[in-house]
């Protein structure tokens, strides 16, 4: 009885269509070309500006300086109503100094202004063209509630302002009137 089962296993086996499923050769051929098309994805990623990670160098400064805005407030509601007096304190991993950005912060009781200044009048483009960049300030104002809510006697107002010319100026401080933030002079309210 077991020599027949096995007489019978051989002889399937031995019928069987021997072109099923993939050989080595076919799958060699698949890995090559999935190799050569990331290659080719990679250069591509790898030779995209290189300033924070594909952003434009002006784009740094205004996502960075906006951010320590958010940072902030944050920071002043979990704080007791105090400003933080560091950008490191804010534990957002934004750096002071950059490529192409100086980042700093100053504070008063009642607002802390945040500087992205540029160190140069200047990057060069990929195609090797000089791009002019401009510095930024960012404000959070606190202000009384106008709720009256006891979770909070404050609330927060910011604003972003980039500076109207290039290069590492230091952009003048906003202002506040009335509750209502606006940019110094010589510069332009980033919407």
């Amino acid at each position: 009885m077991k020599g027949e089962f096995f007489y019978k296993l051989i002889l399937a086996n031995s019928n069987r269509d021997h072109n099923d499923g993939f050989i080595i050769l076919e799958i060699i051929a698949v890995l090559i070309v999935i190799g050569i098309l990331s290659v080719m994805a990679l250069s591509s990623l790898l030779t995209t500006t290189t300033t924070s990670c594909g952003i434009g160098s002006e784009d740094e400064g205004n996502l960075y300086t906006g951010s320590i805005n958010r940072a902030q407030q944050s920071y002043l509601i979990e704080n007791g109503g105090k400003f933080s007096n560091s950008i490191k304190k804010l534990e957002i991993g934004i750096p002071k100094e950059t490529e192409i950005y100086s980042y700093s912060l100053q504070t008063t009781d009642n607002s802390a202004f945040h500087y992205g200044i540029v160190k140069k009048d200047y990057v060069k483009t990929d195609s090797f063209e000089k791009e002019p960049i401009n510095s930024f300030v960012g404000a959070v104002f606190k202000i009384p509630n106008p709720e009256k809510s006891e979770a909070l006697e404050f609330t927060t107002v910011t604003i972003l302002c980039i500076n109207d010319k290039p290069g590492a100026t230091i952009p003048n401080k906003p202002i506040l009137n009335n509750g209502v933030p606006s940019c110094g002079l010589g510069t332009t309210e980033m919407k």
